[in-house]
């Protein structure tokens, strides 16, 4: 089993964003260069969905384990190994002259305008910005019972088929709570400005948005640190930064057998899985 993150170390110690310092939580962490790491990923993804990562301390050091454990997704912007480099704002920042602003990324699934997104998200650092800059993660099964608890016709209006629009010119009509025939819940969450919901979720939007606020955990990766992420049950983003950072991506789907996201404790009508 992967291990129990330590207090005092920073990848593992998350807060809500929300309150920070606060409602803290531990994840697992696996050394990628170990010989018992990809048995030990598949229980922290199996449980999870979720596993911390060390050991990743150079491009060459994520492309091997990128390949290990994944089916590489090539994404338009990759470099010959399949990886994509964050270094400088995703989104237009300011620059000065000792400072890079970087005005983060809003939560999201990565791939939801596509068809069959990539299952597994990768998420290096190379090199951490001097503020901010932390990972902000949205576990969907919390997310899914605390609107069914909550808002149960908003969770009902988000998991119909025709939910809404993910794209613009061209993308794909899905749910953002995909459920499965086995009674398993997959999550699809749009960047801004790529969706287009239906009247009937339409109408639900601020219930979401106040779920992912009230959900949201940040974790800030130090250089050599990593996020392996199911991207059918994890929301990620970023906060703001100030300074130089690096990031390394990968996406991909897994070579192991992987159960499919999550099952809920219950349905969105109040009835047992």
């Amino acid at each position: 089993m992967p291990r129990a993150c330590a207090p005092d170390e920073p990848l593992l110690q998350s807060s809500t964003s929300s309150s920070p310092g606060k409602d803290s939580a531990a994840f697992d962490v696996v050394d990628a260069g170990q010989s018992k790491a990809t048995r030990k990923l598949a229980a922290g993804l199996s449980q999870r969905g979720l596993v911390a990562l060390s050991g990743v301390a150079d491009r060459e050091a994520v492309a091997r384990f990128a390949r290990r454990i994944m089916e590489i997704q090539r994404q338009r912007y990759d470099g010959p190994d399949g990886l994509t480099s964050i270094r400088e704002p995703t989104q237009p920042g300011r620059r000065s002259a000792d400072r890079v602003t970087d005005r983060g990324v809003a939560l999201h699934t990565a791939g939801s305008i596509l068809m069959c997104p990539p299952r597994l998200l990768l998420l290096t650092c190379l090199r951490a910005p001097t503020q901010g800059g932390h990972i902000r993660l949205v576990d969907g099964q919390r997310l899914y019972l605390d609107m069914a608890k909550r808002c149960p016709a908003a969770a009902v209006a988000f998991a119909s088929a025709s939910a809404g629009f993910f794209g613009s010119s061209c993308g794909v009509t899905a749910p953002a709570f995909g459920r499965r025939a086995d009674g398993r819940v997959s999550v699809r969450l749009p960047l801004d400005g790529l969706i287009c919901w239906a009247p009937e979720a339409e109408q639900h939007v601020p219930a979401l948005q106040d779920a992912l606020v009230r959900n949201t955990v940040e974790v800030k990766l130090q250089a050599g640190q990593g996020l392996l992420v199911d991207n059918y049950r994890w929301a990620t983003g970023r906060s703001p930064s100030i300074g130089p950072q690096r990031l390394i991506r990968a996406l991909g789907f897994p070579r192991d057998d992987l159960p499919m996201s999550f099952l809920p404790a219950s349905s969105p009508q109040g009835g047992a899985v």
